[in-house]
């Protein structure tokens, strides 16, 4: 589990997710992502980055980012220790919708979850893995927090001098 992370600064979130920071604030305005403020600084939490990891690849694809809200709830289960590679997102050939963002549903009929829970024939949607974006953003992370962990487990020893000089004593 992610044990030091309880939010990304706008630089960390724009550089997990390629996004530039200007788009990332145009989201947050809009609505698609939900950043704590924290003093003067908004903070990015996994599933921000997940659903901003999303967005670039709707815009990569050229697909409207509009209800990216409604896969948010999906996004926002995720465990951070789950693998993520086989999540597809499912978008509808002629509405451009999300339809369903999940693993391969196993019947041929999905619940939409932008159309009110309407069944959706798979026919009629497009699959595009997002599993491999999601993933490595997600293995960067867990990376980084394993690293800090690490670190402020693992105390720099300082010099008697430096001791001495920060209690005072010198």
């Amino acid at each position: 589990m992610l044990k030091l992370f309880s939010g990304f600064s706008l630089d960390m979130a724009s550089d997990f997710t390629g996004l530039r920071p200007g788009e990332i604030d145009w989201l947050r305005q809009q609505g698609i992502v939900a950043p704590k403020k924290k003093a003067s600084r908004y903070v990015y939490t996994f599933t921000d980055l997940l659903v901003l990891r999303l967005v670039r690849r709707l815009k990569i694809n050229d697909i409207r980012v509009s209800n990216v809200k409604k896969a948010k709830n999906y996004l926002g289960s995720i465990d951070p220790e789950k693998s993520l590679i086989n999540v597809t997102l499912y978008i509808g050939a002629r509405t451009g919708q999300i339809y369903y963002i999940g693993e391969e549903p196993q019947q041929d009929v999905m619940v939409s979850i932008t159309q009110q829970g309407q069944l959706v024939r798979k026919d009629f949607v497009w699959a595009i893995p997002i599993g491999k974006d999601l993933e490595r953003v997600r293995k960067e992370i867990i990376s980084l927090d394993k690293d800090l962990s690490e670190r402020i487990a693992k105390p720099k020893p300082i010099s008697l001098e430096a001791g001495l000089k920060k209690y005072g004593l010198a």
